[in-house]
């Protein structure tokens, strides 16, 4: 319990809430084409280091990133490897500082 509150005491921001939620709202199958992209497909086996998605606001980037991290967690969840994810909004840039976004991803990182 003491750990607990530790983990919880790093970081005030829940980006579990904000993949969750994405995952609702998201429709299915969507983002499924991504997968099959010589891109993501050399960025999963480690060729490429930075899987880049740019786009203008409402564009779909986040429902995307939600897909990945969601194939992400389902994948690699058997081979005990770290995955920590962030979700930027320029909405709420005063508490996602970046004391507070490398603090939420360490708090992943232990959990």
């Amino acid at each position: 319990q003491e750990s607990r509150a530790i983990v919880d005491w790093l970081s005030p921001l829940n980006f579990f809430a904000v993949q969750n939620d994405t995952l609702r709202r998201r429709q299915d199958g969507t983002g499924e084409w991504l997968f099959e992209t010589p891109e993501f497909k050399a960025w999963l086996a480690g060729t490429d280091r930075i899987l880049w998605c740019s786009g203008l606001p409402g564009a779909g980037k986040t429902i995307l990133a939600s897909a990945i991290v969601d194939k992400l967690q389902t994948q690699l969840s058997p081979q005990k490897v770290g995955l920590a994810f962030a979700y930027c909004n320029y909405k709420e840039r005063d508490s996602q500082t970046l004391a507070n976004l490398i603090a939420s991803l360490v708090q992943q990182l232990v959990q």
